[in-house]
């Protein structure tokens, strides 16, 4: 692996911010940062997918990459994570597909994963039972569709029959797919799928660790991982848990305690609300202080997990104010432009 991962990724998120008012709001906002990201130091931007959030969050992450790749000629787009499972695998490839050549092949990364909210699969009339079925079944036929094949296949109670990709992209011989998984099954599933892993931002570096050496066990050198991380830079690590932790302390407590996702994770028992969590418990998943400490603290990770891309997210829908997260997003940019 390079002694400093390249390309580097930024992960954005749209929330509605206090007192906002329109999803406009949120949006201009959001490309705001996007242009910041697109005028140095990152390759890439990476869009997720969630419903029926109520803060503006994103639904629709090719729609919003292809405006992206329209505004920003030579910035590569992805997701991270999109959800194959709540989708009919030949109309997603060919909104892949139509991304790609119309962007002239800014298509870098498509993050997959489960995905895992009950009530988005029931309002989209899909049993949640069938999640990991129409997962693993959509990204077969995903790989397939890509190279040309008609698909004839059961992805969970949806059939294809004589399913085949218009536009074919010629920018990419093969989907460029990346699994989103933060689970041994989920890691050993990238792995034996022949497929690179997308860490998840939010685990503790010891499980990622741990993680990663599952995944190269069952992947071999064919393997790639892309490594995931939450930072924000300050002039000292002090200063930064003072901007940052009131915000990442209301976002593990919403989402990825209130959506399960930190499975196994000990001392959150009797959290009844975002001032309960302890900073000691979480402080070493995040990248605190002077810019080009966070790039180095990057690249040591990044070389312990095997990873050759790196990718971070800045900033949560509560804050820090919008002004600091263009700035941030500049600061960081310019510390990996000049590593």
């Amino acid at each position: 692996m390079p002694a400093s991962p390249t390309p580097v990724g930024l992960v954005l998120v749209p929330h509605r911010a206090p007192g906002e008012r329109s999803a406009s709001q949120t949006m201009a906002r959001t490309l705001e940062v996007v242009g910041t990201a697109a005028a140095g130091g990152f390759a890439a931007c990476y869009f997720p997918e969630h419903h029926l959030r109520d803060d503006d969050y994103v639904t629709s992450p090719l729609t919003l990459a292809a405006h992206v790749t329209g505004r920003w000629p030579g910035l590569k787009v992805g997701t991270g994570v999109a959800l194959p499972a709540l989708h009919n695998p030949l109309t997603f490839a060919e909104q892949l597909a139509t991304l790609d050549v119309a962007s002239g092949g800014a298509l870098h990364v498509v993050g997959v994963g489960l995905g895992d909210v009950p009530a988005e699969f029931a309002a989209l009339g899909i049993p949640h039972a069938e999640m990991v079925g129409r997962f693993v079944g959509a990204v077969d036929a995903l790989r397939r569709l890509w190279r040309g094949e008609t698909v004839d296949a059961d992805v969970g109670s949806l059939h294809l029959d004589g399913a085949r990709l218009s536009p074919r992209s010629p920018y990419h011989d093969e989907l460029p797919l990346a699994i989103g998984a933060m689970s041994d099954r989920g890691v050993r599933r990238a792995a034996r799928l022949g497929l690179p892993w997308l860490t998840d931002p939010m685990q503790a570096p010891e499980r990622l660790q741990r993680w990663a050496d599952l995944y190269w066990g069952e992947a071999g050198p064919a393997g790639r991982v892309i490594l995931m991380r939450q930072a924000w830079p300050a002039p000292s690590r002090e200063e930064a848990i003072r901007q940052w932790w009131p915000h990442a302390r209301d976002q593990i407590f919403s989402f990825s305690i209130g959506h399960n996702r930190l499975p196994g994770e000990t001392g959150l028992q009797g959290v009844q609300r975002p001032e309960d969590l302890d900073f000691e418990q979480f402080g070493s998943r995040y990248l605190l202080g002077p810019p080009a400490e966070i790039v180095g603290e990057l690249e040591e990770m990044a070389a312990s997990v095997g990873a050759d891309e790196v990718v971070v997210r800045v900033g949560f829908g509560s804050g820090p104010a919008h002004a600091a997260v263009v700035d941030a997003v500049g600061q960081l940019g310019r510390a990996f432009l000049g590593r």
